[in-house]
């Protein structure tokens, strides 16, 4: 890809996230994100299909650099407990400063779906999404090797949906109403859990 193609692709994928934090996915237009770039509406379908194969690009930029800092982080523990508590305040604190970047994920589960995609490309993101909890499954086996793939896999899943119930909190500013932190309700999770392991 030549320096001006990238350029635009760049100019695009940024006005397609200000346009999306603004309106939100199912709103945006692609001539919104066509008047936010500055290009022309063929350019921009000559380069993105569609607002959905946007919103795969930026989710699928978004979990590359998450499981990069997700992995970075559980490198530095010294041991499987350490590691796995690192990679768990990874995940939050990677996304606590990027609220847009959790709604594209969240929004996966949303209006977007994922079979609407080609194939391939729910692959991609679906696999990019389980080796940044794969992360964490390591952690967890190596804490707990008698625990089955089974048992790891659901442990796993736990911290996951805690993380997600966590951003929730931290995102809408629910926490004080049932006199909690998302910082709290994390730390005590993950406290239960290597107590478990």
């Amino acid at each position: 890809m030549s320096k001006i193609t990238e350029f635009k692709r760049r100019t695009i994928l940024d006005a397609a996230t200000a346009i999306f934090t603004e309106k939100g996915v199912g709103k945006a237009t692609m001539r919104a994100v066509a008047a936010k770039a500055e290009v022309t509406t063929g350019s921009l379908y000559s380069m993105f299909g569609s607002k959905e194969a946007i919103y795969v690009e930026l989710l699928a930029e978004s979990l590359v650099r998450l499981n990069e800092y997700v992995k970075d982080q559980a490198i530095a523990g010294k041991s499987p407990h350490s590691a796995l508590r690192l990679a768990a305040n990874a995940f939050y604190d990677y996304y606590k400063p990027r609220l847009f970047e959790a709604q594209l994920g969240i929004y996966s589960f949303g209006d977007i779906q994922l079979d609407e995609f080609d194939k391939k490309q729910a692959y991609e993101l679906n696999k990019a999404l389980v080796a940044t909890l794969d992360i964490f499954a390591d952690k967890i086996q190596c804490a707990a090797p008698n625990l089955s793939e089974e048992q790891v896999r659901a442990e796993r899943d736990a911290l996951f949906t805690v993380l997600l119930g966590v951003l929730c909190l931290a995102f809408t500013k629910r926490a004080t109403s049932i006199n909690t932190t998302p910082d709290f309700v994390l730390k005590t999770h993950v406290d239960a859990l290597i107590a478990r392991l």
